[in-house]
């Protein structure tokens, strides 16, 4: 998420994320569809659709489509390499999120929401405004709170 970003909006998006992602944790798989040929057709459509909308992108797009029912693939333009920016915070609060249930659910080592970490300087990266302002050694945040500050940055 961008600083420029309305912060109810991005809290609003992640949000839905992590209700979606939530409710897909523990879940079985679901067993594969039979691959008949409306399947393999929906497949090719879907495929050259991705490919048209690349070709037509104004610069470089790169996708990675997995269907869960069967593990088949896309991949369009799998070989760059593109930086991550801001996305990656959706993989850390997505892995948060899921030790926090798991530790709900009575496993042990995994983070938790409400686990506390206390400020030290080293931990900072560029551009860490936030957290550049906190008191080394004082300032106590829980998981939940550095959540919240990724949105904000």
């Amino acid at each position: 998420m961008c600083c420029g970003e309305n912060p109810d909006m991005s809290l609003a998006a992640l949000t839905i994320l992590l209700v979606l992602a939530t409710n897909t944790f523990g879940q079985q798989k679901p067993e594969p569809i039979s691959r008949d040929t409306g399947s393999d057709l929906f497949w090719k459509k879907l495929e050259n659709r991705v490919r048209e909308i690349a070709e037509r992108f104004d610069g470089v797009m790169g996708a990675a489509i997995l269907d869960l029912t069967d593990d088949r693939i896309i991949l369009c333009n799998a070989d760059r390499v593109f930086p991550t920016a801001s996305s990656i915070k959706i993989a850390i609060l997505l892995e948060l999120y899921r030790q926090d249930q798991e530790t709900r659910a009575g496993a042990k080592k995994a983070a938790r929401l409400d686990d506390t970490y206390t400020f030290d300087p080293k931990d900072l990266v560029e551009d860490s405004r936030i957290m550049a302002g906190l008191t080394a050694g004082v300032t106590h945040v829980t998981n939940r709170d550095l959540a919240q500050f990724t949105l904000l940055l």
